[in-house]
């Protein structure tokens, strides 16, 4: 249903992610890119025919980080941020969420993501 498997992570550093769309409720306070301390997730499979990246690890193709897509009538929204305490004080990563929560509840819509 998430649209994609874990696999594993390695040790967490500091890497740049890229906001790939800016339009949805989930990443429009979002900029372009930020830094940020983090375990970042490998999936096991190419996840990226199943769903519609929103963020990606320092603009790489095959490493989405943050997403949404539907199943069946139900929507997802996913973000594979905030494994550290600090992230949950962020303004932004808390927006992102309220605006994920807000999307995957039918409250707002988002085109792009279905």
């Amino acid at each position: 249903m998430m649209g994609a498997e874990f696999d594993h992570h390695p040790h967490p550093s500091v890497e740049t992610v890229t906001v790939d769309d800016r339009s949805t409720p989930m990443t429009r306070s979002l900029p372009k890119s930020f830094r940020i301390q983090e375990e970042f997730y490998v999936f096991s499979h190419d996840p990226l025919s199943r769903l519609h990246v929103l963020a990606r690890l320092d603009g790489r193709v095959h490493h989405p980080l943050v997403w949404c897509r539907r199943a069946q009538r139900g929507r997802v929204f996913y973000d594979a941020l905030g494994h550290f305490a600090a992230t949950w004080h962020d303004p932004l990563q808390l927006a992102m969420v309220r605006g994920g929560l807000a999307w995957a509840t039918g409250r707002v819509s988002a085109p792009s993501c279905g």
